[in-house]
């Protein structure tokens, strides 16, 4: 689901979705929350062993979806968040942002249901942005990245929160993470544009208060994010520059 990041094997291209057998086939039984198998796999050292353990949550969860099994799903999740996400073991915490967008695509079947486990999830994986770890905060972008692509406009609850994780990663310190964070804010441009839940009004204030950093590649988030609103037919970003008057000309001046 993630081949447009341009990575070696120990890196993404994550694709929780594609070339696996039928869920029912895969997971005809599950007998613990987490099997040992996959609980091993999404805590190795190897991506391609995380990736492997992600293809088979991603199977356990729709056949818990499909069975009604909730209850289940909502203690995966939980075994995900305490056991992995906030391991201090950075490969734990790999593994975590990987598990939570396998489990996201899991549960594309029951969208009503996926959008209450969003509420859990999606801060969780923002909150990696900003892990110690260079790596981690690379694959918090690759899960939310999945994440988006699978829920598109359930998304935009999480739009500012989203925006300003992605403006700070814009001056990350790590080459890689700002290329990760480029490609998903690709996404997340794409599913403004077509969402008809987006506020502008909301966003505004933060985007003022942002405009205040004097980083330039965070200058640069800023103007391509103020082009592309003002590129949408029902946004007239231009009528809002007196709300922002004083940190307006800053944008220009690269």
């Amino acid at each position: 689901m993630v081949g447009d990041f341009d990575a070696d094997s120990d890196k993404v291209d994550l694709d929780v979705s594609s070339d696996i057998p039928d869920a029912v086939s895969v997971m005809p039984v599950v007998v613990s929350v987490i099997p040992a198998a996959i609980h091993r796999n999404l805590s190795d050292e190897l991506y391609a062993k995380r990736k492997n353990g992600a293809l088979d949550l991603e199977s356990t969860t729709k056949c818990l979806t499909s069975a009604g099994d909730h209850d289940k799903i909502s203690k995966i999740i939980e075994v995900l968040i305490e056991e992995f996400v906030k391991s201090p073991q950075a490969n734990h915490r790999k593994g975590g942002l990987i598990g939570l967008a396998a489990v996201t695509i899991g549960l594309s079947s029951d969208s009503a249901r996926a959008r209450q486990y969003l509420e859990q999830i999606v801060p969780l994986v923002i909150n990696s942005f900003s892990d110690e770890d260079s790596r981690v905060r690379y694959y918090a972008c690759e899960a939310l990245y999945n994440i988006a692509k699978a829920v598109r406009g359930d998304l935009i609850v999480f739009f500012n929160q989203t925006f300003d994780a992605l403006c700070k990663l814009s001056a990350d310190s790590d080459v890689e993470v700002q290329s990760a964070a480029c490609l998903l804010d690709r996404l997340v441009k794409d599913i403004v544009l077509e969402s008809n839940q987006f506020s502008i009004e909301e966003f505004i204030p933060l985007f003022k208060e942002r405009m205040n950093v004097l980083n330039p590649n965070v200058r640069e988030f800023l103007v391509g994010w103020f082009t592309v609103l003002d590129s949408a037919p029902d946004i007239d970003m231009l009528g809002f520059i007196p709300d922002f008057f004083d940190e307006y000309p800053r944008l220009d001046d690269q």
